[in-house]
């Protein structure tokens, strides 16, 4: 079983997450958490980690976040980096397939549209719909049985993102594009996703979440 949740930063993605991992519900499960967004995964991490040791260049994220706009102005940076970071979500989503077959249920942290968006964003020059790479991850990726969008309000996931003291958080400008991007995504697709308010308060959140996610494994055992 694949679940997704899907959202822009702050909107408590990642404490669902956990307290659904912990859940009564998904106990007698092998259940996994999987960080999936497109050049960031831990195998992603892993090969920047490399090549910024033999290039003795520091290692830090943050170092490595601020040189990132002027290392994607070489046009040969950019589309080695797109190519290694879609491979590597092509790999992860074809394992995820192996994963189900075998009974694990993965509780995923974004999911294709979270990376499609990324790249409509970061990459706007990129024609992902040629992509040969990106058509293979849209016919290969197993299909989420549960897709949660947390929606909230960019006012509050700027104020979460400085009390979180995160240094990569976006501008407004930049959330403001992602938040209809997700609204797009969620109407086109409302028989499908199921939208969540992050306003509200985390413990009806997690109910409402174990509830669907309960009725969902009740109707892979009929």
């Amino acid at each position: 079983m694949l679940i997704v949740f899907s959202g822009i930063d702050g909107s408590g993605k990642s404490t669902q997450i956990k307290s659904l991992c912990s859940a009564k519900i998904l106990q007698k499960y092998k259940t996994i958490k999987v960080w999936t967004r497109v050049g960031y995964t831990y195998r992603f991490e892993a090969l920047k980690k490399v090549i910024m040791f033999f290039l003795k260049k520091e290692t830090t994220q943050a170092k490595y976040h601020s040189q990132r706009k002027a290392l994607f102005k070489n046009d040969l940076i950019q589309r080695a980096w797109l190519f290694f970071a879609l491979t590597d979500l092509l790999i992860t989503f074809v394992l995820f397939r192996v994963k189900i077959f075998f009974g694990y249920v993965i509780l995923c942290d974004r999911y294709i549209e979270d990376s499609k968006i990324d790249l409509i964003l970061n990459f706007p020059e990129f024609n992902l719909s040629k992509s040969i790479l990106w058509k293979l991850i849209l016919n290969l990726a197993p299909k989420p049985d549960l897709c949660f969008i947390f929606f909230i309000p960019i006012d509050e996931s700027l104020k979460r993102a400085i009390l979180k003291k995160d240094p990569f958080a976006e501008k407004r400008e930049t959330l403001e594009k992602r938040l209809k991007m997700y609204r797009d995504f969620s109407e086109k697709n409302e028989k499908s996703t199921i939208e969540i308010n992050a306003n509200e308060s985390i413990s009806s959140i997690s109910k409402r979440i174990e509830f669907l996610v309960e009725q969902k494994i009740l109707c892979h055992e009929a």
